[in-house]
């Protein structure tokens, strides 16, 4: 089993989460913990890359559904991008491709926000 990395980067209140490896219950706690941090410094918008994230399970969209409530609920937006085509079946399969908005990369995420 491949472990989560997640690398943070600020620019403004503009966090960019990227994911690499494997998002599941036994790592998703480091998604969680990142993403807190940043909002606890003063992050609105978020991006979460997805381009080098090989697999992800229902306790990892668990997570990124309470990021964007968190978010949303601060006057903020979360864009995710890179998705590869398994995540965004999963999305599709779980119901939730119109919970969040999504980009090709992170260029087209900023457009969104």
């Amino acid at each position: 089993m491949t472990g989560l990395e997640v690398s943070t980067r600020r620019d403004g209140s503009l966090c960019i989460l990227e994911l690499r490896g494997e998002a599941r219950l036994e790592t998703v706690s480091r998604l969680d913990d990142e993403a807190s941090g940043a909002l606890d410094h003063g992050a609105q918008d978020f991006i979460v890359d997805m381009t080098h994230l090989q697999f992800m399970d229902s306790a990892s969209t668990g997570s990124l559904i309470r990021l964007g409530s968190r978010v949303e609920d601060r006057g903020g937006s979360l864009v995710l991008c890179g998705l590869r085509r398994v995540i965004q079946r999963l999305l599709e399969r779980a119901g939730l491709q119109e919970r969040f908005q999504t980009a090709a990369d992170e260029e087209g995420a900023r457009a969104l926000l």
